[in-house]
C-alpha cells in the first residue's frame, strides 16, 4: 500500500512539473510526451484538448487567441482569422460571437466545427497578430475586416469599427477610407456609405455611436474631437458644433480616484463653460440604446436655442 502510493505521488509529482512547462502555450501530443506527459496524462483532468491533438493545461485561461491558435493547427495551410474574429483580435469593437471566422484561398469541402469559413476577399492582406502562448497568428488587416464584415454587420456596427480603425496609428486613413470607397463585391454599397460615414480621430464606440445616432436622424454633423479654449485652459469635446458652443459629450466610465472627486470636477468644468457661454449635452448609455428620442431631442434643442431649427427623425 505505501508503495503504491509513492508510486501515485511519483507520477502526480512528475506531471505536475511537466505541465509546468507546458502553462500557457498551445502544444500536441509530440510536445506533451517531449516535455514529459504521457498518453494518460493527456487523458487526465491536467490537460484540456482544445482540437484533435492540440491541447492546453487545465490552469491555462482558453482565450480567443489559444482557441485561433488550436483551430489554424488543424485547417488548411492557407487559412487566417477573418471578419470579427480577426478584430476583437486586433482590439477593435465589434459584437461578440462564439464562433470562429477563418478565411481561406478555397474554403475547404468539411468546415471545422465551431467555425464559419469564408473565402479571402480579391485583394485582402494578411498580417500577423501577436497571441501569448501561441506566437503569431495570420490575420485579416483592420482595412480588410471592414470589408469582410460588410456582409454580416448593420451599417452602425460597421461605421464604429470603421472609426476604430481609422484611429489605428499603423493605418493610413486617407488610402483606406479609398479602398472602401472603391471597392468591389456584392457589398460595395455599403463600404461606399461607410466610407462617406466614418471619421478620424473618434476615440471611443459610444462616440461613433452618438455620433451617427444624430446624423443618421438628420441633425447636422458634430465636429469630432474638438479643442477649445474655455476659461484659459484646452478643453477637448467628444463632439461639438463649435460655431453654436454646443458640445454633445458621452458619459462613461471615468478615471478619477473616488466618485466625490469626479463630481467636484464635473462641476468646475460645467460652470467655466456655462460661463464661456457654452450648451453642454451629456449622453449616457440608455440615451444612445434605450432612449434615443431623449438625446435627440436634447440636442435638437440646443440647436433651437442657437437659431438652428431641426426636426430630428426618430423613426
Amino acid at each position: 500500500m505505501v508503495t503504491s502510493n509513492r508510486r501515485h505521488e511519483s507520477v502526480l509529482s512528475r506531471r505536475a512539473a511537466a505541465v509546468a512547462t507546458l502553462d500557457g502555450c498551445l502544444f500536441t501530443a509530440a510536445e506533451a510526451r517531449a516535455a514529459g506527459l504521457t498518453i494518460n496524462d493527456l487523458r487526465s483532468d491536467a490537460v484540456v484538448a482544445l482540437r484533435r491533438n492540440v491541447y492546453v493545461t487545465a490552469t491555462t485561461p482558453i482565450t480567443l487567441g489559444l482557441r485561433c491558435g488550436a483551430a489554424l493547427r488543424v485547417t488548411k495551410s492557407d487559412a487566417r482569422v477573418a471578419h470579427v474574429t480577426a478584430a476583437r483580435l486586433w482590439g477593435l469593437p465589434v459584437p461578440e460571437t462564439d464562433r470562429l471566422h477563418l478565411s481561406y484561398e478555397r474554403r475547404p469541402n468539411k468546415t471545422l466545427v465551431g467555425t464559419i469559413a469564408h473565402r479571402h476577399p480579391a485583394g485582402s492582406l494578411a498580417r500577423s497578430v501577436f497571441v501569448a502562448g501561441v506566437g503569431r497568428l495570420p490575420v485579416s488587416d483592420p482595412t480588410g475586416v471592414v470589408t469582410e464584415c460588410a456582409d454580416s454587420l448593420g451599417l452602425v456596427d460597421l461605421v464604429v469599427l470603421a472609426d476604430a480603425v481609422l484611429s489605428r496609428h499603423d493605418v493610413d486613413a486617407r488610402r483606406t477610407i479609398d479602398v472602401w470607397k472603391h471597392g468591389a463585391g456584392p457589398h460595395s454599397a455599403v463600404l461606399r456609405e461607410v466610407a462617406r460615414r466614418a471619421r478620424e480621430g473618434a476615440e471611443s464606440p459610444p462616440e461613433s455611436r452618438t455620433r451617427l445616432l444624430l446624423v443618421l436622424a438628420g441633425l447636422p454633423e458634430p465636429v469630432v474631437q474638438h479643442e477649445a479654449f474655455v476659461a484659459g485652459r484646452r478643453r477637448r469635446f467628444d463632439l461639438a458644433y463649435p460655431e453654436l458652443k454646443i458640445a454633445v459629450e458621452y458619459d462613461g466610465s471615468y478615471h478619477y480616484a473616488s466618485e466625490a472627486q469626479k463630481k467636484q470636477a464635473d462641476i468646475v468644468r460645467e460652470d467655466e463653460l456655462r460661463c464661456a457661454g457654452w450648451i453642454v449635452i451629456r449622453v449616457v448609455s440608455v440615451g444612445i440604446f434605450r432612449d434615443p428620442a431623449s438625446t435627440l431631442a436634447r440636442v435638437a434643442d440646443a440647436l433651437t436655442q442657437r437659431g438652428v431649427k431641426v426636426a430630428p427623425n426618430t423613426a
